[in-house]
């Protein structure tokens, strides 16, 4: 009878451990307890359990923004199911960053209940250590996903609140985050530490559309929080050998180094400095939400600018030094100041004191010119509009040696002394008319004490760098 009752115990035994083992239980328990916390978009696959308190889990997921892989879990209290201690290798989740440029962490289906007071949530504390996972950061308007590889933390989960610490080190970059989440009703504080972040990838986060980075690195601290159900962006940026460009514009600003000063939709530009094109190039101000820029331009080669623009066809040299100001709505700023060369020469002809001021509003460019030549005087006007890629030119010019004026214009050979206006407009071929009179001239074989003219001519505008991209 004694060895029947303990083949009989030894049979119960097993059984309970066949039970208690059993993954159909433990999954259904698991997925209830999970359903009661985070909502019913929560999906489990392999489960076991390892008596008397271990559970492994294949994947878990929680609606579409996180995934967890590999979950090995201990309770800490097998009667009330917590805390859980979880062991999670290579989670996943997701934060978006909306056309508004608002961002959006994962909400939980199920957790809104529990802010309206009408969930039956089952309080439970969740410890979890992190173990390679992944952050996926969703740009909505650039469709481009920056993946953050190799993150190592810790988290607790406890009354829908999550608090955190995060680190990740790749090859180059690294990152640290710290924060407290809850999900009951969308609100946290979180803050990020980064070093070496490529700037190409970042900076569409921060920046208007109107700036393109290409090249770079971001060095920073930056704190993301919320304020009555919004969340807002603030902290500093180390801006490092930047390649920046404009918009629609066919020019770039290199090795750009600034601090970028984030507080919530007002960023700045502190101190930065740059080249154009060999020009070194001071730029400070407001960028959001709308411009308040101060530009200074120092030892703009005339040469190369028109190597670069103008295919050498302006035969251009000398130094320009300028200072502009940029105001105004992103969309259409003013763009006022001034650039001037105390020296230098165009169409082989010497000048002083040239003076370019503009008073433009974005995308329309108006620029006056003036300067004096060896023996006489220009003046005159630029009109372009950048989206129609279209304008005009007005020059007006007193006692002006005409021979070497006129020759990018492919007309007929003209010498003397001239008073003349020449007016052009077009897209990117611009069509010229020059007329005027000239004293002692001389056209082709024809000499004259006066001669009235009237000419014709084209030019190729293609590579000037207000022509779109």
């Amino acid at each position: 009878m004694k060895k029947v009752l303990k083949i009989l115990i030894i049979i119960l035994i097993f059984l309970g451990g066949m039970i208690l083992s059993s993954p159909l239980w433990i999954k259904s328990l698991l997925l209830y307890v999970l359903e009661k916390n985070f909502g019913d978009e929560v999906k489990i696959e392999e489960v076991s359990f390892i008596f008397p308190n271990k559970l492994y889990a294949g994947n878990i997921y929680i609606s579409n923004n996180i995934a967890l892989a590999n979950v090995g879990m201990s309770i800490g209290n097998i009667f009330k199911l917590s805390p859980l201690y979880l062991d999670l290798t290579k989670p996943k989740i997701v934060i978006i960053h909306n056309e508004k440029g608002e961002w959006t962490f994962p909400s939980i289906p199920g957790l809104e209940g529990a802010k309206n007071g009408t969930s039956n949530i089952i309080n439970i504390e969740i410890r979890a250590k992190i173990n390679e996972g992944i952050v996926i950061v969703r740009d909505i308007k650039t469709k481009k996903d920056i993946n953050i590889s190799n993150v190592n933390g810790n988290l607790v989960y406890k009354d829908q609140k999550i608090t955190y610490t995060a680190t990740a080190v790749l090859s180059e970059e690294s990152y640290k985050s710290v924060g407290v989440y809850n999900f009951s009703d969308n609100s946290g504080n979180l803050s990020f530490e980064f070093k070496n972040a490529n700037a190409k990838d970042w900076a569409p986060f921060f920046l208007p559309d109107l700036f393109l980075v290409n090249l770079g690195k971001f060095d920073g601290n930056i704190s993301v929080f919320s304020e009555n159900n919004k969340w807002y962006v603030k902290g500093n940026i180390d801006a490092n050998k930047v390649r920046i460009g404009l918009k629609d514009l066919n020019l770039n600003i290199d090795d750009f180094n600034t601090a970028i000063s984030i507080d919530k939709e007002v960023i700045k530009i502190i101190n930065g400095q740059g080249k154009w094109d060999g020009a070194i190039l001071s730029i400070s101000g407001k960028i959001l939400p709308d411009f308040s820029l101060e530009i200074g331009i120092k030892d703009l080669d005339l040469s190369r600018i028109d190597s670069l623009y103008f295919s050498n066809n302006l035969s251009l040299n000398g130094k320009g030094n300028g200072n502009f100001k940029i105001l105004g709505r992103i969309e259409n700023p003013d763009i006022l100041g001034k650039l001037s060369v105390k020296e230098g020469s165009i169409y082989n002809l010497s000048f002083s004191n040239l003076e370019l001021i503009s008073n433009s509003k974005f995308p329309k460019i108006n620029i006056n010119i003036s300067t004096s030549l060896e023996s006489g005087k220009i003046e005159g006007a630029i009109e372009y509009d950048i989206n129609k890629t279209q304008g005009k030119l007005t020059i007006n010019g007193e006692k002006i040696n005409i021979k070497d004026l006129i020759k990018p214009f492919n007309l007929p050979p003209v010498e003397g002394i001239a008073s003349l206006k020449i007016e052009g407009k077009g897209e990117k071929v611009w069509k010229f008319n020059i007329e005027g009179e000239v004293l002692e001239g001389k056209l082709g074989e024809y000499s004259t004490e006066k001669l009235k003219f009237f000419l014709e001519g084209e030019w190729d505008y293609s590579s000037f760098f207000f022509q779109r991209k």
